[in-house]
């Protein structure tokens, strides 16, 4: 099925899963209050209840002819292309488009937990997010963010008419919803992948055998999970989610600092290579400012007809923001500010990823007449 595209005969198999579902767990918990919430946590346990909402995610990527080194006649010293460098991808809205992956994993976690008997819808999901955000004092990572929504939905219902106080909820049965949604943000990833990704990553790999390629993301997005699309180009990923990272998360430098000591320890010889590092996003105060800022050619990708002074504007107003975003005033009118100072940081820009191998080819052409002329 091409990217981009729903999947009706798919559709339809997760509306019989839903339905299957919710009707066992209908005649499962026909029990009075006070057992409801072991009758829940029990079929949460039981792997058939939730198998609806995981066999799903069968693999319906496209496939895509191989890309052989020897098919690529480079037309350049073999000493330039073969040389050691860093390529590290945004990947919310690089390499696929965040809305449609979002809205499709909360989907699925609302349908699993309508399956369970709560009657929440996305909309009041997303907007418990936003309640328990406002009052909290400290950062949290967006997986606890999730989690503590999950929890006092579940709460919510489970207390109504009950007098006797806060309903203990097992961390496991959290963990079980959690799952469903962080699945199902990687299988529709693979099914949303933008449609140049993975004739650019091919190409890439072949025409620049020295290549190491990264993730750096904010999110839970993670391309080693994506077994039949991302996962065979990429060496690792980073995330703002990462314990040795958070609250560091873009437009932190932190989180390419992160990124960089990875590097450095595993993939590249510091006692004879010089840095390169070429980072790519469509952000411009996550992805441009930030690694340039820790010594990156910075390529932003920017699609749509957006000049640079109107995707730096377009930041500040919050209602440009997706529904799915928890996104504080605050931090929209701090991201605005950051994206102006980095419009100024722009390597170079690119409309479509086809246009990232010859980009690359310049980058590194350019690096290795600079390194010899000194």
């Amino acid at each position: 099925m091409p990217p981009g595209r729903n999947d009706d005969s798919h559709s339809d198999h997760r509306s019989a899963s839903t339905n299957t579902s919710s009707s066992k767990l209908q005649t499962d918990c026909a029990t009075e209050h006070g057992n409801s919430l072991q009758c829940i946590q029990d079929n949460l346990h039981d792997k058939n209840v939730l198998q609806g909402f995981v066999s799903m995610r069968q693999s319906i990527a496209p496939s895509f002819p191989s890309v052989r080194l020897h098919d690529i006649d480079t037309g350049h010293d073999d000493s330039i292309v073969g040389a050691r460098f860093l390529l590290s991808f945004d990947l919310d809205d690089t390499l696929f488009p965040t809305s449609q992956v979002v809205n499709e994993a909360n989907t699925v976690m609302i349908a699993a937990m309508n399956a369970l008997g709560y009657a929440i819808s996305v909309d009041g999901f997303l907007e418990t997010t936003r309640r328990i955000r406002k009052r909290l004092t400290q950062p949290v990572t967006y997986t606890v963010l999730r989690k503590m929504a999950i929890r006092e939905v579940i709460q919510c219902q489970l207390s109504q008419g009950d007098t006797r106080g806060p309903i203990l909820i097992e961390e496991k049965a959290i963990d079980e919803l959690f799952n469903v949604w962080l699945e199902e943000r990687h299988a529709a990833a693979e099914r949303y992948l933008f449609p140049d990704v993975i004739p650019m990553l091919q190409s890439v790999r072949a025409r620049f055998p020295g290549v190491c390629i990264a993730a750096i993301t904010n999110g839970r997005g993670d391309p080693l999970a994506m077994k039949d699309t991302l996962a065979p180009y990429f060496e690792f990923c980073v995330s703002g989610e990462d314990s040795n990272v958070f609250p560091d998360r873009k437009p932190h430098l932190g989180i390419y600092e992160a990124a960089l000591a990875l590097y450095n320890a595993t993939f590249r010889d510091q006692s004879s290579e010089e840095l390169l590092w070429c980072h790519v996003g469509d952000c411009l105060a996550n992805d441009v400012g930030a690694s340039a800022g820790c010594g990156a050619f910075a390529v932003w990708f920017c699609p749509d007809d957006q000049t640079i002074e109107s995707a730096a504007s377009r930041l500040k107003d919050i209602r440009s923001m997706p529904s799915w975003s928890t996104a504080s005033a605050a931090d929209i009118v701090e991201r605005a500010k950051m994206a102006e100072h980095a419009k100024e940081k722009v390597a170079t820009r690119i409309r479509s990823l086809s246009e990232l191998d010859e980009t690359l080819l310049k980058f590194v052409e350019r690096s290795h007449s600079l390194a010899s002329a000194t």
